[in-house]
């Protein structure tokens, strides 16, 4: 299809120059609004109530709840200053598998908006793979054997050098930015 093609031909045009590029996905704004306000009332809980979906509380369960400091901070000699919580997108999106992923119990609609949102994205993920198999020859590429994540990151207000400088090892890196000071160089 003529359409497909060209877009397949500025994905790897946007990507082999600038590195990245600005997608407009309609029909999402909605899901976002509430999968950003679920994450903040999560953030907004007391520390204790959401030590109770810590990631380290089960061995059995993935993801769920990272305090301040144990995130990697990639320099040497620096702690990063953010929360997070992560959600495994593969595990999230499967109906069998959702038990395997840490939940937090409140607040109460917050599994709810995540997981309308990954499934509101994943057509979109979808053809991004697709797009980038085909744009750059990937015959072998299986979208299946790239880990996927939903980070929901919270950075305190007024602090510099939350996290150092990194590049994203993920084969593309979806942001959503809810406020000033995120910052990525073009290559």
């Amino acid at each position: 299809h003529p359409a497909a093609a060209e877009v397949i031909s500025a994905v790897r045009r946007c990507l082999l120059t600038d590195g990245f590029l600005l997608l407009e996905i309609p029909g999402l704004a909605r899901l976002t609004e509430r999968v950003i306000e679920q994450c903040a009332a999560f953030h907004n809980l007391p520390l204790e109530e959401k030590e109770l979906c810590h990631h380290s509380t089960d061995p059995f369960k993935w993801g769920g709840y990272f305090r301040r400091g144990e995130e990697p901070a990639y320099t040497k000699g620096t702690v990063s200053h953010l929360e997070d919580f992560g959600v495994s997108y593969h595990l999230a999106l499967e109906e069998a598998t959702r038990k395997a992923q840490m939940w937090p119990r409140r607040p109460r609609k917050f599994k709810e908006a995540v997981i309308d949102y990954l499934l509101g994205l994943s057509p979109v993920v979808d053809a991004l793979h697709c797009a980038l198999k085909i744009a750059f020859g990937l015959s072998d590429y299986e979208a299946s054997d790239t880990s996927s994540l939903l980070r929901m990151l919270k950075y305190p207000p007024g602090v510099t050098g939350i996290i150092s400088e990194h590049t994203d090892f993920e084969v593309f890196t979806l942001l959503h930015q809810t406020s000033p000071g995120l910052q990525f160089m073009v290559k």
